[in-house]
């Protein structure tokens, strides 16, 4: 995957918002890497064992489309059973992303 505004394809530029790793459900780099690690963290104590893990997977990427200017899939090939899918957030610009990063810390 490659930034959609200055197209880097390096692990992270400063548009990068977060790149998730939707297989296995966890943040891989970003501004947003934190939070969101916490966030998930905190929805699957809080919900036990009767969490819908897909509903409320899917609930935190939509906060954190609601933030995004673009985002971008992939897939990493880790050989047989360690591929996953990617997805990945970005901003405009560095002042959106810390904007985001800030409402969203607060």
């Amino acid at each position: 995957m490659k930034c959609p505004y200055c197209f880097a394809r390096k692990n992270a530029c400063e548009h990068l918002l977060v790149k998730i790793d939707t297989t296995f459900r966890e943040a891989k780099n970003g501004a947003l890497y934190e939070w969101f690690s916490d966030a998930w963290a905190a929805i699957l104590t809080r919900e036990g064992e009767d969490c819908d893990e897909a509903n409320e997977f899917d609930d935190l990427l939509d906060t954190v489309n609601g933030h995004a200017d673009a985002e971008a899939d992939g897939v990493f090939e880790g050989g047989p059973g360690q591929s996953s899918n990617l997805r990945s957030f970005y901003c405009e610009t560095k002042q959106r992303v810390d904007a985001a990063v800030e409402k969203l810390t607060r």
